[in-house]
């Protein structure tokens, strides 16, 4: 278990479509507009709370994954002056997945961290977890709402060698292997979505809490 542990939850939203995963090969969509090639897309809504996806009203082909990406990244740089340098820190955000049962299509959600196309971390609704060289099994395929989490932690700046740390969760419980990375890294909260809805929590909501009790997250290390 972690001791002297501090969540931190900068103020953050979701603000635009990446150019990595956009409507399509033209990367003609901004927020809020609508795609040159009749493509599907994501609006956000909700002062950046939501991701909503409007699928092609032309043909299913045109319906992509469309990765929407946060203000602002997890990031030591973000950890308060006042933090005791004994302490952990934690980010964490989580993912509602609201897919369209009803119509039958095929959907697709993801959430993780991103610093480019050879770091980043997800865990899917496909079952899998994705790094740039790894993919793994922790499930079978999702067929209904899900909430995804992930969060990195920082360890205290008076151990130098100790690794900053990558955790998922699903529906309240942590899934897969922590990861240790070997230096710090800003990371980029994203999301990734074909033809369903998702409603992320950065935690500003004290009406909206965690469904992942944080206070009793089991470190991978603790020397």
């Amino acid at each position: 278990m972690l001791n002297f542990k501090v969540l931190v939850l900068p103020k953050n939203k979701l603000v635009k479509v990446d150019e990595v995963m956009s409507c399509c090969d033209s990367k003609c969509l901004p927020a809020g507009s609508f795609c040159c090639n009749g493509n599907g897309i994501v609006k956000i809504r909700e002062c950046g709370i939501f991701a909503k996806y409007f699928c092609s009203t032309q043909y299913l082909e045109g319906n992509r994954p469309i990765m929407v990406v946060a203000e602002s990244e997890f990031m030591r740089a973000n950890i308060p002056s006042d933090v005791s340098g004994q302490t952990y820190v934690v980010f964490y955000c989580e993912m509602i997945v609201i897919p369209d049962t009803d119509e039958n299509m095929d959907w697709k959600a993801e959430l993780g961290l991103y610093k480019d196309a050879n770091c980043f971390f997800r865990v899917s609704s496909d079952g899998h977890y994705y790094t740039a060289t790894t993919k793994r099994m922790f499930s079978e395929p999702l067929t209904g709402c899900v909430i995804f989490g992930v969060g990195q932690i920082f360890p205290p700046r008076n151990k130098l060698n100790a690794p900053t740390q990558i955790f998922f969760t699903m529906d309240g419980k942590q899934i897969d292997k922590t990861i240790l990375m070997s230096e710090d890294v800003d990371l980029l909260p994203h999301i990734i979505v074909k033809n369903c809805d998702a409603e992320v929590n950065f935690g500003m909501d004290d009406t909206k809490p965690f469904t992942y009790d944080i206070g009793k997250h089991e470190a991978a290390y603790d020397n």
